[in-house]
């Protein structure tokens, strides 16, 4: 019988992937850039609001703006109801509460979920983005794109819904990319996801959700998706019908939003405001491939390069 001798060092090779190891000191760099000194700066404004909220759900179970103390109440309460439980949607004040409920209260315990949060966000594009797009390398580059952007990292660096609805945001989108009738479990998961979603930030839900619908209906060869988007309104609404009838958050807005809107024109408004929400982004970047993909559909009437272009923009 041969006798074993273990392997020679010349006989073991260590294979490294390139894109694999890329990704992960990606990873290593956005979480330095996103929890280095998380807890060093006190809470502004909305921040504060946040921690608040959590706070009174640590002690009553919902985010109740009296305290028995003190009211936490803006533009004359309208964003509160008539029991003076916040309007706005509840995601964030559980998120902080119980980060606050094992850390103890802090800016740290107040951010810390959101930053991680942001982490799963570059974690989670980057899977859905090799998926559709088959290809790791340009998958690592639109990912190094995200992870490395400043609007970005300061977002997610904020004790507010920002990176709760940048993360939900993204599997919604990917999710809706195979959205059909025959996939019932991708069905239930985007329908959820988007509950979710809507519960983080209504407006941001309400503007997503109209952008899919109109996306499907506009391009040729996305008959299924539509379909599978239509299908997944009664779970959807399942799922936030009863708070939103029981909190009626559109009640409060109406009065103070209605006089802006009659200062000037609304269209201008909506740029204006698409501009400054844009002004450290890549706003002039995507006006410019917006309106390149214009041309392309109306001149060429080449829908593939329309559909990319809007895509990326």
């Amino acid at each position: 019988m041969p006798s074993w001798h273990p392997p020679r060092e010349t006989d073991v090779k260590i294979r490294i992937d390139p894109i694999l190891l890329a990704f992960s000191l990606l990873v290593l760099v956005a979480a330095g850039l996103l929890f280095f000194g998380l807890g060093n700066a006190f809470l502004w404004e909305d921040e504060a609001y946040t921690a608040s909220l959590a706070r009174n759900v640590l002690r009553f179970g919902l985010p109740t703006a009296w305290d028995g103390e003190n009211l936490l109440a803006w533009h004359n309460g309208r964003n509160l109801n008539e029991e003076l439980i916040s309007r706005e949607a509840w995601v964030q004040y559980y998120l902080a509460a119980a980060s606050f409920a094992l850390l103890g209260e802090s800016a740290l315990a107040a951010r810390l979920p959101f930053a991680l949060l942001g982490l799963a966000t570059i974690v989670v594009f980057y899977y859905f983005t090799v998926r559709h797009l088959k290809h790791r390398g340009r998958a690592l580059l639109c990912t190094v794109f995200l992870a490395l952007s400043v609007p970005f990292l300061l977002y997610s660096r904020t004790a507010r819904y920002y990176a709760p609805a940048m993360f939900l945001g993204t599997i919604c989108w990917f999710l809706s990319l195979d959205l059909t009738l025959r996939r019932k479990r991708t069905l239930v998961l985007f329908a959820i996801c988007c509950a979710l979603l809507f519960h983080t930030n209504y407006v941001v839900f309400a503007a997503f959700f109209a952008a899919l619908g109109l996306l499907n209906i506009l391009f040729q060869g996305r008959g299924q998706q539509l379909k599978g988007l239509l299908s997944s309104v009664p779970l959807i609404l399942l799922l936030t019908l009863p708070w939103y009838l029981w909190l009626k958050p559109q009640s409060g807005w109406g009065p103070y939003f209605l006089p802006h809107l009659r200062r000037g024109n609304p269209l201008y408004l909506f740029y204006g405001h698409l501009r400054d929400y844009n002004t450290f982004g890549f706003f002039p970047v995507l006006m410019v491939v917006a309106l390149i993909s214009v041309g392309a559909w109306l001149w060429k009437r080449n829908r593939f390069i329309a559909q990319h272009l809007w895509g990326a923009a």
